[in-house]
């Protein structure tokens, strides 16, 4: 993953030593801040905030970065799964479509990194609030252009 310009933020969960780059489990996150660098300031702020966003990536464990990277067909068999599952409740079709769109939601918000709850930022806002908030106080367009998370013993 990469941002530039930008910054890549990273953390190491269980790792072997004080300061070792090897664990059980870690991640890399990497923020866009738009067309211009990060002034020095901006990026003293940047770069613990990537940390906390990959340490909340090593912890929730997103298997998407946003709605729109979940492919097509996971999103329709997960919709098939959840109507399925409705409809034994006997409620009209178009309380059933309102169900099902409440259940997407949750779905979302347990496989999608920006729309889950950031765990290691104070108050637990939704990782896309918490970007925007930080992108206003900054006065960056800030956004995450990719992650990718590390397990000892996958493949």
């Amino acid at each position: 993953v990469s941002a530039f310009p930008g910054v890549v933020g990273s953390y190491v969960h269980g790792s072997v030593a004080s300061g070792a780059l090897i664990g059980r489990s870690g991640c890399v996150v990497a923020i866009s801040t738009g067309e211009e660098p990060p002034t020095e300031e901006q990026q003293a702020e940047l770069i613990p905030m990537a940390k906390r966003l990959a340490m909340h990536v090593t912890a929730a464990r997103p298997k998407y970065l946003n709605a729109d990277a979940v492919p097509a067909d996971a999103v329709a068999a997960e919709r098939a799964l959840l109507l399925e599952q409705a409809s034994s409740s006997g409620k009209p079709p178009e309380i059933l479509e309102k169900m099902v769109d409440g259940r997407m939601k949750k779905f979302y918000a347990e496989n999608t990194l920006m729309h889950q709850t950031h765990l290691v930022e104070p108050d637990g806002p939704v990782v896309s609030k918490a970007l925007e908030e930080a992108g206003k106080r900054l006065g960056l367009p800030l956004s995450v252009e990719g992650f990718v998370l590390y397990q000892a013993g996958d493949e």
